[in-house]
């Protein structure tokens, strides 16, 4: 099987044998708007990558309840409806469920909870559904913009070129023969022009209703229609880091340092960890190291519990994720196995895995291994009674790191994003359940500063640079 590094560098070159970054139609640079979607069905196509999951939006039940949310949203959290702010947030749509049963999203509200910044907060679906109650009244929801977007791109007439038509299907055919399998380029950057045709003018009416002077976002790739209609209104746009980046994702990463069009304005990060990693497509005065307010608060709710920390003896804590759940929950059990009572073992589920995991893992269900869900110890907690980690490249190793655990990756499909810190040698990576153990039995990984990874005094941080950030939009006017 080809590994991400290699079909990066195959991908990369038929890009620029293509000029594929310089196409346009109708003076749009499509190729950055697209190129992300590509390469992950490349890669899902290779097998590198396994699904995360069914997808929606196929069958007439989705359709019928993606008409529900569109004609719901005109008279629930209406965007349209709310007046002036100083900010607009697009927030994340999976959201973490609170003990009052109010739902969160990490990444923004904690900025908004106890500032008094002048602000109002959008998001869409996710897998066509609201968390609600949410945990802020600020929200509002884009379904009634992003559905007919949708609705616009499924019934257009939308057309590119002929001599652009040939001209990717020709790079079709380079995919084909270089990867093996067949890309849709035509159907996909059709698509994405048309669903930019009817998404433009609603963004736009927002960002007039709403009169922001600054827009904060979480994930900006797949975003680009609403961060052009910003930088037509001369709106800046911050994207606040939402999980681990590293050259490899095409989201962030460009080749030959270049610049992307519908791209914020500026970037803040978890630490200096992840601006020093590659580079961004932006200007480096524009990368602000923050860090991450809802791991600080969080980590330090538990830190100072000191009646959750486990005496049971050394605990291991596998952190899955959907992409590399078999491999990894495979290699849980047969770790489980070799190392008997010596150790215990926890295995910690993605959200997106409660509800499939049995299904999908059944080796998991006789295991000695106990495996935690939503009704269990938040990750955190795991975090704070564990001795070491184990996983691939999620977010969640690295929140790991910042407990200062001691840290192992299993050499799977996307151990190349963090090949800079086993080369460090403050992780470790392993390639069977018997390699793993023999690890253990030499020792810990290197020593380490977590602040690299997240900088301290999150919420204030952020909090000042957006007003920063403001106070500079106001004295330009």
């Amino acid at each position: 099987m080809r590994t991400v590094p290699e079909v990066h560098e195959t991908f990369n070159d038929i890009e620029s044998k293509f000029g594929l970054f310089d196409r346009t139609v109708a003076g749009v640079q499509y190729w950055e708007r697209v190129r992300n979607d590509i390469y992950d069905n490349v890669c899902l196509s290779l097998g590198i990558f396994e699904e995360a999951g069914p997808e929606l939006g196929s069958s007439w039940k989705d359709r019928f309840r993606g008409l529900y949310l569109l004609f719901r949203n005109v008279l629930v959290k209406n965007p349209y409806l709310t007046g002036d702010h100083d900010f607009l947030f697009y927030a994340h749509p999976r959201r973490k469920q609170r003990d009052d049963g109010t739902w969160f999203d990490l990444y923004t509200d904690p900025v908004l909870e106890g500032s008094n910044l002048d602000a109002v907060s959008v998001e869409y679906d996710h897998k066509l559904n609201h968390y609600t109650p949410p945990s802020t009244s600020l929200l509002r929801y884009t379904d009634f913009i992003e559905y007919l977007g949708t609705l616009y791109k499924m019934v257009s007439r939308y057309s590119i070129p002929e001599t652009e038509v040939d001209y990717l299907k020709n790079a079709e055919q380079e995919f084909k023969e270089q990867f093996g399998v067949a890309v849709d380029l035509v159907g996909t950057v059709r698509d994405e022009l048309a669903e930019r045709q009817a998404l433009l003018p609603l963004y736009d009416a927002l960002l007039r209703r709403v009169d922001p002077e600054v827009a904060v976002l979480v994930v900006s790739y797949g975003k680009e229609s609403f961060i052009e209609a910003c930088q037509r209104r001369g709106v800046p746009v911050v994207e606040l880091q939402h999980g681990s980046i590293s050259k490899y994702h095409f989201g962030y990463s460009l080749p030959n340092n270049r610049q992307k069009v519908a791209f914020p304005d500026y970037f803040f990060t978890f630490g200096p960890f992840w601006r020093n990693r590659f580079d961004l497509p932006l200007d480096s005065e524009n990368v602000y190291d923050v860090g991450y307010p809802y791991l600080e608060r969080e980590a330090d709710k538990v830190q100072d519990q000191e009646d959750i920390i486990s005496d049971i003896g050394p605990q291991i804590l596998f952190i899955s994720q959907e992409t590399i759940g078999a491999k990894l929950s495979k290699f849980a059990a047969e770790t489980s196995e070799l190392v008997g009572d010596e150790y215990s073992i926890i295995y910690k589920l993605h959200p997106d895995e409660y509800s499939t995991w049995e299904t999908k893992y059944p080796w998991l269900i006789n295991s000695p291994i106990e495996v935690r869900g939503p009704e269990s110890d938040s990750l955190y907690e795991l975090f704070a009674k564990a001795d070491i980690q184990v996983g691939v490249y999620s977010t969640a190793v690295y929140e790991g790191l910042y407990f200062e655990l001691d840290t192992y990756v299993v050499n799977t499909g996307g151990v190349h994003n963090i090949e800079d810190l086993i080369n460090e040698g403050v992780v470790t990576s392993v390639s069977s359940p018997e390699s793993f153990y023999v690890e253990l039995k030499e020792g810990a990984t290197a020593e380490y500063n977590p602040s690299r990874f997240f900088k301290s005094d999150s919420t204030n941080n952020v909090k000042q640079k957006l007003r920063s950030i403001l106070n500079q939009e106001r004295d330009s006017e």
